[in-house]
């Protein structure tokens, strides 16, 4: 089987790829596995007796990867191939390419990005047809692709690493956390929006938080923020996945503000490890787990009010409710 994934770079899809080649490396499977990666984003799978790495770190690399593709290929990067391949699939995560421009415009997506979505979606469009199947990561998902693409051979196959029980720390160092790269649809700059007001009311905040280094404006907010009110706002960047597991096993709740998600993994991973969770109040959110709390979406001053109401309150723990498909995703190639 190949695993063709050489437009993956960063976010939840590196993650679910990397999960990926842990959870068929821990399983001794009999099959082999030929990942296909760019090795400048995706670094962490070890090669084994039944798992190949073949890196295509340029363009023309990559192309060849889609247009002479081979059978028995799961597409991980949302991309079908532009010929027609036997017993093959492509795994799709990516909310903007479900977006419609006048939404991208409302996200304030860049313009040289809004072009290449456009470019993007006609590419899917025009090219789905060459694979089998489509997998998406949960129903609302899948009907918004169904529409969108016109395609109907999909199925709902989330998969997710479960994570194990972190040691208890009841001197939690954050009171928040939010695991998300700077993306315009994951409200950073609400969220801190919220915080502010927070602040200015007399409460003291600690949170940590995962922002790029290239996102300079949301650095000097938080900059601000931690001068002008003395906040405990904590910026780790870009993290592996080690350091993840440290942040949450350090805070007592994930605020998840993103208004858009193919799955909301963080959501999950939060909910397994006891915290509490608020969230907006959208469907993505709803499919994987109850929250804690909801506000309403895309609003600071509902998002502070909860927020408030948190440390006065406290609030009930969330539950997950998604099941982990990752066997029976490699059991289809199997099966075709």
């Amino acid at each position: 089987m190949k695993i063709i994934a050489v437009n993956v770079k960063d976010g939840g899809g590196r993650e679910l790829l990397l999960y990926l080649a842990r959870y068929i490396k821990s399983r001794n499977l009999k099959d082999t596995f030929s990942f296909y990666v760019d090795t400048r984003f995706i670094t962490g799978i070890n090669c084994s007796q039944n798992i190949s790495v073949i890196q295509s770190n340029n363009l023309l690399k990559k192309i060849f990867c889609f247009v002479f593709p081979s059978d028995n290929s799961l597409f991980f990067g949302n991309l079908p191939p532009v010929r027609k391949v036997n017993k093959s699939a492509v795994y799709f995560h990516n909310a903007y390419l479900l977006m419609s421009v006048t939404d991208l415009f409302r996200e304030k997506v860049r313009f040289d990005e809004l072009i290449k979505i456009i470019f993007l979606q006609f590419y899917i469009f025009f090219f789905i047809s060459n694979v089998g199947k489509v997998f998406v990561q949960s129903s609302l998902i899948e009907k918004k692709f169904v529409k969108k693409y016109k395609f109907s051979n999909t199925e709902v196959m989330p998969f997710y690493e479960e994570p194990k029980n972190l040691a208890n720390n009841k001197s939690k160092k954050y009171d928040f956390c939010y695991i998300s790269l700077s993306r315009p649809h994951k409200k950073h700059n609400m969220l801190l929006i919220a915080f502010e007001k927070l602040l200015a009311k007399g409460y003291a905040i600690s949170c940590a938080l995962t922002v790029e280094s290239a996102d300079k404006k949301l650095l000097d907010k938080i900059f601000y923020l931690n001068k002008k009110y003395k906040a405990k706002i904590e910026n780790f960047g870009v993290v592996p996945r080690k350091k993840v597991k440290s942040i949450y096993q350090n805070s007592k709740c994930l605020v998840f503000p993103s208004s858009k998600e193919t799955f909301g993994l963080p959501l999950i991973e939060a909910a397994s490890l006891g915290l509490d969770i608020i969230a907006p109040d959208l469907a993505y959110v709803h499919e994987v787990i109850e929250p804690s709390l909801v506000f309403e979406p895309n609003s600071a001053d509902s998002l502070f009010k909860k927020l408030k109401h948190y440390y006065k309150h406290g609030a009930d723990k969330p539950k997950c409710k998604t099941e982990n498909k990752v066997s029976k995703l490699l059991s289809y190639f199997k099966e075709l």
